[in-house]
């Protein structure tokens, strides 16, 4: 099962799709609501209408990408570690404030491979471009976080 952050935007569902079509794999959505975002409600609108076109097209994919879990930003639990580690990254360069939430969400829920979908030209490869291993596989291609890097900075 691939845990995903899924946005109905391009990069992550692209990813979605790949998975579900191509590799024939499931998929967990997980979509956090940011209060201060305007667009939650279409996106959320737009992954169910982008689930029922993929099983209508593609009906051997039914039941692969399972239902979304839907979380508030504001009921993550605040982890003052992580927050501090973000803060530290933030020195450096322009990092959105949603890294920290998801940050603290993954941990919160002990989950180790939440996928984050970024392009090339996304302003967070700044901070992953140094810090993530091509893992290649028979059926798939992916970045993960370098394991020397966990549990790493200032505590």
């Amino acid at each position: 099962m691939n845990n995903i952050l899924w946005t109905g935007g391009w990069d992550s569902t692209f990813r979605v799709l790949s998975l579900v079509i191509l590799q024939n794999k499931e998929v967990q959505p997980y979509y956090i609501i940011d209060p201060g975002r305007a667009s939650n409600e279409v996106e959320l609108m737009t992954m169910e209408k982008i689930r029922k076109e993929v099983v209508r097209k593609f009906p051997n994919t039914k039941g692969l990408i399972k239902k979304t879990i839907v979380v508030n930003m504001e009921s993550i639990p605040k982890n003052k570690v992580i927050s501090q580690k973000f803060q530290k990254l933030k020195e450096s360069s322009f990092m959105g404030s949603q890294y920290d939430w998801l940050a603290r969400y993954s941990e919160a829920k002990g989950i180790s491979s939440l996928e984050l979908s970024i392009h090339q030209d996304d302003k967070a490869t700044f901070f992953v471009r140094q810090n993530v291993a091509k893992v290649v596989k028979a059926d798939d291609e992916y970045y993960k976080l370098r394991d020397d890097l966990y549990n790493t900075g200032p505590e």
